[in-house]
């Protein structure tokens, strides 16, 4: 409880741009749990992956695709809860539709409003993300949910799924409904109103432990 409120506080100060600072001004202690590695599904592969974190507003576009606009804010740790820097992360989900759409380079050309469907983005020296994307659309028994892909020359390439709290529908996710409440709560990211006219968007944070050890650097 007294780190949600503190965590909550923190939240609070986050300046409304989206930047690596957002993240450094809520730096509070890692819960330190590794998150569960779950499969993933729908990879749209390497090449599609765009290489930019404005999954929302892709390069050359001057207006957001249609939906809730999602500000996701991420930090990666190694299993004795060090930051990974350099780490590459990436996401891909469904629209605002619930569909896979991944963008072409002809529909990246036009003006009109796009969504990626995936991007790709390196974790700072304290081992933060942040991509600008959209509350996702789902089908059938599944909750929203946002898939992710981190890699790393020194470690094994983990995946995991990322769901919002208070989402009605996380109790009938086939998965989640699975997991333990420990499990639950590593996987799903808190949820927090914009400060700035709210109905614009959400802001989502999320720590990522991963199961193994970044090597020291030798000089």
């Amino acid at each position: 409880m007294i780190r949600l409120i503190l965590l909550l506080i923190l939240c609070a100060m986050l300046p409304l741009t989206l930047s690596a600072q957002g993240v450094t001004d809520r730096y509070i202690a890692p819960r330190c749990e590794q998150t569960p590695l779950l499969s993933t599904s729908d990879y749209p592969g390497y090449s599609r992956v765009m290489s930019h974190n404005r999954l929302a507003l892709p390069p050359g576009k001057s207006a957001p695709a249609e939906g809730q606009l999602v500000y996701l804010y991420g930090r990666v740790f190694d299993r004795n809860c060090v930051p990974v820097s350099e780490a590459s992360v990436e996401i891909w989900q469904r629209d605002a539709t619930g569909a896979y759409r991944f963008i072409t380079p002809s529909q990246l050309a036009t003006p009109e409003p796009a969504f990626s469907g995936a991007g790709r983005i390196r974790t700072d020296n304290l081992g933060q993300f942040h991509f600008l994307t959209l509350y996702p659309g789902t089908v059938g028994r599944l909750a929203p949910q946002i898939q992710v892909r981190i890699s790393h020359p020194s470690l094994r390439t983990f995946t995991t799924r990322l769901y919002f709290s208070g989402d009605y529908r996380n109790d009938n996710d086939p998965s989640l409904s699975q997991m333990s409440n420990t499990g639950r709560e590593l996987v799903t990211m808190l949820v927090m109103p914009r400060q700035e006219n709210w109905q614009q968007g959400i802001q989502v944070y999320t720590d990522i432990v991963l199961p193994q050890t970044v090597p020291f650097r030798k000089f």
